[in-house]
């Protein structure tokens, strides 16, 4: 029989701001073997990991993602709005968000 497979919703989103580095970490301390995220382009064609197409309810930003850059993106804020603990997490790309996984 298949073992079961723990999945985080935007990673571990209820202790550390979703779609986080911080969320995906957390999703694996607690035993998590896989995180459902979201995924966004933004106006250079870089894949970030973002749930929603507006940057205001979890960044700093405002506007839709793809009218931004990815180096605009990567300064906002994206944990603040969670605790002020998160407030250094940052948007990740898809790129650094597979890279953590394999760490992990």
């Amino acid at each position: 029989m298949p073992h079961p497979r723990i999945c985080g919703h935007r990673g571990h989103c209820v202790d550390a701001p979703e779609n986080t580095l911080a969320a995906f970490r957390a999703a694996r301390q607690l035993g998590g073997t896989d995180c459902e995220i979201d995924t966004v382009l933004t106006a250079d064609g870089e894949i970030v990991v973002l749930h929603d197409l507006l940057l205001d309810r979890t960044t700093t930003g405002r506007g839709a993602v793809f009218s931004h850059t990815a180096a605009q993106v990567a300064t906002l804020d994206a944990g603040s709005w969670f605790d002020s603990a998160f407030a250094a997490e940052r948007v990740p790309t898809l790129d650094r968000a597979l890279t953590l996984a394999e760490e992990l």
